[in-house]
């Protein structure tokens, strides 16, 4: 029992790693492009990297929930992984 226990914590620790890496490739490949998406919409740079930040944040967090439907940048930008 106790070694089903380990294994299941290590799995769900190698998953945060790989979600962790991913999100950090995700974020150099498309900070940038949200951060100018954003100011199109708000005309505030600081509040353009805020909602940039809060976009990446709640990616990470539904990464588990990307399907492979489209790409990640479609993925960012429409939100799918925001709760619309």
């Amino acid at each position: 029992m106790e070694e089903a226990w380990q294994q299941e914590k290590r799995g769900v620790m190698q998953m945060e790693v790989s979600g962790e890496r991913l999100i950090e490739d995700l974020i150099d490949e498309y900070e940038m492009q949200v951060t100018k998406l954003a100011y199109l919409y708000v005309k505030d740079w600081s509040t353009a990297q805020d909602i940039t930040q809060e976009v990446f944040i709640k990616a990470f967090h539904a990464l588990h929930q990307f399907n492979q439907h489209s790409s990640y940048k479609t993925w960012i930008y429409r939100g799918r992984g925001t709760n619309h």
